[in-house]
């Protein structure tokens, strides 16, 4: 007898390109683990022949009575199979009207035909639907349906196999060594939790039909990766998903050394890959990190490191994207294998709308390819930083005048900042300087350049005409780090890229490309200056609590005195009062207005602050406070923080600080309670009364309870008693309590006094 059952998903395996769930040969004899149902006692009996064309020694139908009979084999877990394939040896010589099939169960009571035959000899093989599986105790039985004296039939050599592996469903963290490919069926769901590893053979990958959730976390990531440690497998694949799926989330995961990108989408938009890792992956023809075809998708706030392709972009591929969203994400370290497009990042023939505040830093370029490039492009592509690379920083062609490039730092790369070829884009609000060559270079149709910081001015860009070279300013950035904006001796990664509060750049962009959000004309550069900024957020000591002592810094534009400007203090809490205001920006807020009592509310684009009406006149002090209140106080049940955001305004515009969190603490206790009374109510009842506590004290000082008090009764049978868990008998807010069950002889009593914050 030779049986053999494996059980799906054994670590540490290098697995075939099929798995055996179970192979019976029926070479000596009928194996124990297979059961035998129908009308008689022995329905099946071992035959030493090989009628049905398999190994020696068979399966037989017995002699019997008319009915149904089934062998039936061991449970098998099969839910993670996914390409099922039964084979076997049949031979089945009937008369009239008897049938012989395979049918399968996972439960032993409902069956499910899957092949089925009334005159059948040879081999056979048949592909079962995952479906029909999904349990840990899948039975295949081999079926007779009518009467056996009348015909012959005989089963040999079976064998059950599976190819892939299913994603279905919630799986436990853990870590799972994939057989074949996974497969994500239409209509299916996988759920990946925070701390699932995925390894996979060579040339194995995630072929997604369905829907994906990716549920890892920044301490616990979800990681897919190579079986061998080398980078041989295929990576994620989001091919042509059926569009009713939902959307395939995958939010903190690591896809590693893959050779056919990390991940792959085409034809879908329905993706949102964030706050993911993708690095050492390889890719011949472009996106060795991530390729995109067709779709429009969200990425953002992933890192791309260390990523190779042998043409085209070695960390990002966009191809004919029309709405594709590509924000916050690190580019660092990828590198081309040959000539090709090279460089880390190519958007052709795609909007560049949605690609902005990247950056692109630290790459190599084995063979001089331009680090980003546009080709053949429509739209914007603004508000990325391209430093420190290799080669030079930007590529250029075929964007026509109604796209541009916009706000951009472009920044110490070893070629020419930005080349451009048959180009006549705008090139506006854009920091270019401290390139190898020249900060721009225009070959055949030129780009309108403007309102740029361009180091060497007009001198630091060739192949651009005087006509076309517009309002631009060759002032050192003075970035707050590093300062100079030149050299090598720093990381362009985690370099802040802000530029400080007394630069030129300030207000010097193109006044006909929209505001900063200050509402001023644009600043040159990535980032617009966030002033004030706010230096302080702490408890305003010895107080009843609710009020936070605010201190900021003074904004750039407080240089000069102006009657009408002023600061103003917003709280991320506020309440929604019937008649409440709701502003478009700070100024709206008129003097009439401040005085009417409204509770006044404004969106920055992101959040909703409540305004506090406080209100600070601008006198050219370096520094400012306020007394601010908070909602609540920290407690037993959190520290209860809120952020809070000063506004400066002026007649013309507005900015507005960066949020700061603060929470505030009741520093002052209660008095004790005073003048207690205690009565003889019922048998063994008394009623205890004190005066209400109103005020506690600070330093010698009464001050008034604004917090809610909670009296805490303790008894004992001494006076000294202690005041624990085992003495306490009652909370309560009223200055009194009704005491029942009091049997003792003697008893004392503690009152003791907390407020609620």
């Amino acid at each position: 007898m030779k049986t053999a059952l494996t059980l799906l998903f054994i670590l540490g395996i290098t697995f075939l390109s099929a798995v055996d769930l179970l192979t019976e040969t029926f070479s000596t004899a009928l194996p124990d683990t297979w059961t035998d149902s129908g009308p008689g006692t022995v329905n099946w009996v071992w035959s030493n022949t090989n009628q049905a064309g398999g190994s020696m020694g068979e399966l037989k139908i017995n002699t019997g009575a008319a009915g149904t009979y089934r062998y039936i084999s061991p449970a098998v877990d099969t839910r993670r199979a996914y390409g099922i394939t039964l084979s076997f040896y049949c031979h089945a010589n009937f008369f009239f009207r008897n049938t012989a099939s395979i049918v399968i169960s996972t439960d032993l009571t409902n069956w499910t035909e899957v092949w089925s035959t009334q005159g059948f000899y040879g081999y056979q093989s048949v592909n079962i639907n995952y479906a029909l599986g999904q349990s840990e105790t899948t039975y295949i039985a081999l079926q007779f349906t009518g009467d056996p004296s009348l015909g012959q039939l005989y089963f040999d050599d079976i064998v059950l196999v599976y190819s892939n592996s299913v994603g279905i469903g919630t799986w436990n963290p853990g870590n799972y060594d994939i057989i074949g490919d996974l497969v994500i069926p239409n209509g299916e769901t996988l759920i990946l939790q925070a701390g699932t590893t995925l390894r996979f053979a060579a040339d194995k990958k995630v072929s997604m039909q369905g829907r994906l959730l990716v549920n890892g976390t920044a301490e616990q990531p979800v990681t897919f990766t190579s079986l061998s440690g080398s980078q041989d497998w295929a990576g994620i694949d989001i091919l042509n998903v059926n569009t009713a799926n939902d959307y395939t989330l995958i939010n903190y995961a690591i896809i590693e050394q893959s050779n056919d990108s990390g991940i792959y989408v085409l034809n879908y938009n329905k993706v949102r890959i964030s706050n993911s890792t993708l690095r050492l992956n390889y890719e011949f023809d472009g996106g060795g990190g991530l390729r995109v075809s067709y779709s429009s998708i969200v990425v953002e706030n992933c890192d791309f490191y260390n990523n190779l392709s042998r043409n085209k972009s070695s960390a990002a591929y966009i191809y004919q994207c029309s709405g594709i969203i590509f924000r916050y994400n690190n580019i660092c370290g990828n590198d081309n294998t040959y000539i090709g497009y090279g460089g880390a990042f190519l958007a052709e023939s795609s909007s560049l709308d949605g690609i902005a505040y990247n950056k692109i830093c630290n790459n190599p370029s084995a063979y001089g390819s331009p680090i980003v490039n546009l080709i053949n492009c429509a739209g914007i592509f603004s508000r990325n930083i391209i430093a420190n690379n290799a080669a030079s920083g930007l590529y250029v062609s075929y964007l026509d005048g109604s796209g541009g490039i916009y706000n951009c730092d472009i920044i110490n790369n070893g070629g020419s900042g930005i080349e451009t070829y048959t180009t006549t884009a705008t090139i506006t609000n854009c920091i270019i300087r401290g390139n190898g060559n020249y900060q721009i270079v225009a070959y055949t149709e030129t780009p309108v350049v403007s309102y740029c910081c361009i180091e060497g001015g007009f001198a630091g860009v060739s192949g651009v005409p005087s006509n076309n070279y517009l309002n631009n300013i060759s002032d050192n950035p003075l970035f707050i780090n590093p300062t100079a904006g030149t050299g090598m001796g720093y990381d362009a990664l985690t370099a802040d890229w802000h530029i400080q509060n007394n630069f030129p750049c300030i207000n010097a962009g193109n006044p006909s490309s929209g505001t900063d959000p200050d509402a001023s004309v644009p600043d040159i550069g990535v980032y617009w200056v966030i002033t004030p900024y706010i230096t302080g957020a702490a408890d305003f000591p010895g107080d009843q609590g609710r009020q936070l002592d605010l201190q900021w810094a003074a904004s750039w534009a407080d240089t000069a005195y102006d009657s009408n400007a002023f600061y103003e203090v917003w709280r991320s809490e506020f309440p929604r009062s019937a008649s409440a205001l709701v502003i478009t920006h700070p100024r709206e807020i008129t003097p009439e207005l401040a005085a009417s009592g409204r509770d006044i509310y404004w969106r920055d684009g992101t959040r909703t602050w409540y305004w506090l009406n406080i209100r600070i006149p601008a006198r050219l002090f370096q520094t400012y406070g306020a007394i601010v209140p908070t909602p609540q106080d920290s407690s037993s049940t959190g520290i209860h923080a809120y952020d809070y955001m000063i506004t400066f305004c002026n007649s013309n515009w507005f900015c507005y600080s960066l949020p700061v969190s603060g929470y505030s603490v009741d520093n002052i206790p209660p008095y004790a309670p005073s003048r207690v009374d205690i009565a003889k109510g019922s048998a063994n009842q008394f009623n205890l009364s004190w005066d209400e506590v109103t005020e506690g004290g600070w330093e010698g000082n009464s001050y008034p309870e604004i917090n809610l008090i909670t009296y805490k009764i303790y008894a004992g049978n001494n006076p000294d008693f202690e005041i624990s868990p085992s003495t306490y008998l009652l909370s309560t807010t009223n200055p009194y309590a009704v005491l029942n069950n009091q049997t003792a002889e003697r008893r004392f009593y503690k009152i003791i006094a907390t407020d609620s914050e």
